[in-house]
């Protein structure tokens, strides 16, 4: 393999393209592909750690010559990039080259991606419904809404917006969870819409959601992480044009002294701005979601 040179030829102009725009740049510039559907890169577009506003996409696979965007979601900040060195045809073989062996490797890893997919599906096929006195459950003060069980773990679905199951969240007795296959755009939901402008909930956790549902009766779905609420709520709201959506935040409050944001709280918020939402927040001076205020426990 040869291509390596002319990769850091491409990533290195890129890199410098960044560096330019924003006087930082990432440690390491990946290809990504161009795309919803490809992963963005985060970074930190003011060299403060922690503060990844700064992302970027890059394809060097594009033609007629490798292509990135870029940009700071904090100012708005966006800016393509094309590729403007030459390459010699020894450069632009290795490339190629390149390109046949990343096809080939994406192509192994969707394979073994679908392959540990119907693993959990046929587990999930496979589990007895939740037990009701499963200790999570007792300590969240919550019921069993769709769940399975395999072995002491409680399984819940993650399904997409046709209702097939895309992966599976794992939580242990000790409130440890695992989430094995997909996570992005797929969900779980208690409950049925009934009606166009029916209210509909979204939130982060299980155990969130089931409080919700058993305080309101309305449904609910779960996001199961901050970053796949957007996802999800743009799921709803094109399946449910009317419907009045509200997302309950996890209230994630830090110390005074910390540099650290209120990730559930700023992604609800965004979440709510993509989806035309409304965001409903816990009132609270610590750290805690909505199961934990309905209950009185807080973390």
């Amino acid at each position: 393999m040869h291509y390596t040179h002319s990769l850091n030829e491409i990533t290195g102009s890129f890199y410098t393209a960044i560096l330019q725009t924003f006087g930082h740049a990432p440690a390491k510039i990946d290809h990504t592909g161009i795309g919803k559907s490809c992963p963005t890169k985060r970074f930190s577009s003011s060299g403060k750690k922690g503060d990844l506003t700064g992302w970027y996409q890059l394809d060097v696979d594009a033609t007629p010559s490798p292509f990135g965007v870029f940009g700071d979601w904090r100012t708005g900040t966006k800016q393509t990039w094309r590729y403007q060195g030459q390459l010699t045809n020894t450069q632009k073989a290795d490339l190629i080259e390149g390109q046949a062996l990343r096809a080939k490797l994406k192509a192994a890893e969707q394979a073994e991606k679908a392959r540990k997919i119907e693993q959990q599906r046929a587990i999930w096929h496979s589990a007895a419904p939740a037990e009701p006195n499963h200790s999570y459950l007792v300590k969240k003060q919550v019921g069993a809404y769709g769940l399975r069980q395999y072995r002491s773990a409680l399984l819940i679905p993650l399904r997409d917006i046709a209702g097939v199951i895309q992966g599976v969240q794992y939580i242990y007795p000790d409130g440890t969870k695992r989430t094995h296959g997909g996570l992005m755009g797929f969900f779980h939901h208690i409950g049925k819409v009934s009606k166009p402008d029916e209210t509909i909930y979204l939130c982060e956790g299980y155990a969130t959601g089931a409080s919700i549902f058993e305080a309101t009766g309305q449904p609910v779905a779960i996001a199961f992480a901050a970053i796949n609420l957007t996802r999800v709520g743009l799921l709803i709201r094109h399946k449910y044009l009317k419907a009045n959506l509200i997302i309950a935040a996890d209230n994630d409050i830090r110390p005074p002294d910390s540099n650290l944001k209120n990730t559930g709280v700023e992604a609800a918020r965004e979440a709510a701005k993509a989806c035309r939402a409304k965001v409903m927040i816990p009132n609270t001076t610590t750290k805690a979601d909505f199961n934990d205020l309905l209950t009185g426990v807080h973390v």
